[in-house]
């Protein structure tokens, strides 16, 4: 399992592998004041100039549309960076499931 390292990801420590997909992984952390968190690695690197735009779209609607949506049973958006051609998506962990949230791309 690559770890990215990077400033931004030195503020989490990451717990384990949650799933992986074709596009992306998501891993549980804990960010530098103890919230679990999960981060969701959505991977950009050796895609087609258009592919790469289509998915860098995609990712800022979906982060935009987590920033303003509020419900117990989704996960509530954190952050969102770009770090050596990957996006990386942050979410709070659930309080009502208890279990950190994110699904594999």
């Amino acid at each position: 399992m690559i770890i990215p390292s990077s400033n931004t990801l030195k503020r989490y420590r990451f717990v384990r592998l949650l799933g992986e997909g074709v596009y992306g992984s998501v891993y549980q952390a804990v960010d530098e004041y103890g919230r679990q968190v999960a981060i969701k690695q959505i991977r950009l690197r050796n895609l087609p100039a258009k592919s790469k735009e289509k998915r860098l779209q995609a990712f800022q609607r979906k982060a935009h549309f987590l920033a303003n949506l509020k419900h117990p049973q989704i996960a509530r958006y954190y952050s969102c960076f770009y770090y050596e051609h990957d996006l990386y998506l942050v979410t709070l962990r659930s309080r009502s499931s208890g279990a950190a949230s994110g699904t594999p791309t």
